[in-house]
């Protein structure tokens, strides 16, 4: 019986290369995979990803090379899902290669197969990989190599099954050009509005005007900010900002914005929230944790000026941290939230706090945080705001992300004599609890009760038995 080798591909995250050949990009693998692991197997290749965004023109031709196409727009819930009813009437795959740049694709999904990840050159491994990952690939290194070398496509395959699905609309469909026609039709749309996640004035909470577009989630509203049609869109209506685009510049060449007198003041102090991720960027051993906001301030008012109202937002898995440091924390006036999915966590914030829509958005906003994802939400671009930026001295900022007016070190932004340090400012512009658990949705009156509600609540602990580790 010849092994099996399972490849996922995510679109959205890992797009071909502007020198490499769709039809050609499963032989490629194939055979990086056969020099890789030996040969002969039974390949089977599965491209996911938010599919409404990809050229009519790709997915032919991905398609006709035998990659297996699904409209499957919910990340690692949609790696998860495929798997679950690929292995129910098939043995698993001795091998099974996931290709993203995404962090929720690598949760454990309870196979015993050998996995293998590739990923995108600007977006390397975080902490989070599976158990057995025993090798790492960067995806535009895997599909190099002359023509000449290619091996021959597999005949193999271990699936019988419809080329194309919507898994939204949970549709099979027996061609490439029947699922990209239904992706454009009013029924697939009606069912898009069934799928996303509303306001509480039941309204889609991700929305494109411009575009009449309703969203999956923040990362989908990613994808669609920076597909073709709306960029067409927005230049025909002349609305594209040019200090706040995107941009893939190093992080040790930054372009440094002027810093401004915002226009959208509602008193006399100018606005600045921070948010600071406990994950990427934890406490240096030689800092007192509840000097670690007056240390931040004092840094930014140095560079920013004296007159501005702060809020803080510690965010990340707090399950992770000491009693004793989230004390400290918020007894320093740090907000606590909670919250373990990275950049998506911090879309929400921007949602549920009204930087964009309720509140008027901040003179600055902060971000310390050394996962590429904080600095890729797509209403960062439109915010009338200077984005401002802190990573640990290992995870400069890296690949597309929003253009940063200024740029520290997370650990020597933290140096200095206390001797110098500014006091802290009574000011802030937000009302609200001092702890927030988003993975129960629950607003928490105190530090403490938030402790307990991670060790203790009931409810709490099945969620996250239900989701897996964080």
């Amino acid at each position: 019986m010849l092994s099996k080798t399972v490849v996922l591909w995510d679109l959205n995250t890992c797009p071909v290369p502007a020198d490499i050949e769709p039809g050609r990009v499963r032989q490629r693998i194939e055979s990086a995979l056969v020099d890789y692991i030996g040969e002969p197997r039974v390949f089977t290749f599965y491209a996911l990803g938010n599919l409404e965004y990809i050229s009519d023109g790709l997915l032919k031709e991905i398609s006709s090379s035998g990659i297996l196409l699904r409209h499957a727009p919910f990340g690692g819930n949609s790696v998860r899902n495929l798997l679950k009813d690929w292995k129910w009437p098939n043995l698993p795959p001795d091998e099974l290669l996931l290709i993203s740049g995404t962090p929720s694709w690598y949760h454990n999904f309870g196979m015993k197969s050998t996995i293998i990840r590739a990923h995108p050159d600007h977006l390397p491994p975080l902490d989070l990989l599976p158990p057995g990952a025993s090798n790492i690939l960067v995806w535009e290194e895997l599909l190099q190599g002359g023509n000449s070398a290619l091996h021959e496509i597999s005949s193999h395959t271990d699936y019988e099954g419809p080329p194309a699905i919507c898994t939204v609309c949970s549709i099979d469909f027996e061609s490439c050009v029947e699922l990209i026609h239904h992706l454009k039709t009013e029924e697939h749309m009606a069912e898009v509005l069934e799928w996303v996640p509303n306001d509480e004035n039941g309204n889609p909470l991700y929305f494109c005007q411009l575009c009449n577009y309703p969203g999956y989630d923040q990362y989908n509203m990613f994808i669609h900010y920076h597909s073709v049609e709306h960029e067409h869109k927005v230049e025909k209506n002349n609305l594209l900002n040019d200090t706040f685009r995107y941009a893939s510049e190093e992080a040790s060449t930054p372009i440094t914005l002027p810093v401004v007198e915002s226009g959208f003041k509602r008193t006399t102090f100018t606005k600045t929230v921070v948010l600071w991720d406990l994950d990427t960027c934890p406490v240096p051993a030689d800092i007192e944790p509840g000097r670690v906001r007056q240390r931040i301030e004092s840094a930014l008012r140095e560079y920013l000026g004296e007159t501005r109202q702060f809020s803080f937002y510690a965010l990340g898995n707090l399950e992770h941290i000491s009693d004793d440091l989230l004390k400290e924390m918020s007894s320093s006036g740090f907000l606590l939230r909670h919250a373990t999915s990275g950049g998506s966590d911090v879309g929400q914030m921007m949602a549920d706090w009204g930087m964009c829509y309720q509140h008027l958005p901040p003179a600055e906003l902060m971000l310390i945080s050394g996962d590429p994802w904080w600095y890729m939400d797509p209403r960062l671009k439109y915010m009338e705001s200077v984005i401002l930026c802190a990573h640990p001295k290992d995870l400069p900022p890296s690949g597309k992300h929003v253009c940063l007016g200024n740029t520290w070190v997370w650990e020597e932004l933290l140096e200095g004599d206390d001797s110098v340090l500014h006091e802290i400012s009574s000011h802030t512009d937000y009302v609200g609890p001092p702890a927030v658990c988003r993975v129960c949705n629950i607003d928490i009156e105190s530090c403490v009760e938030l402790i307990n509600h991670l060790k203790t609540d009931e409810e709490h602990i099945a969620k996250v038995s239900r989701k897996g580790a964080y």
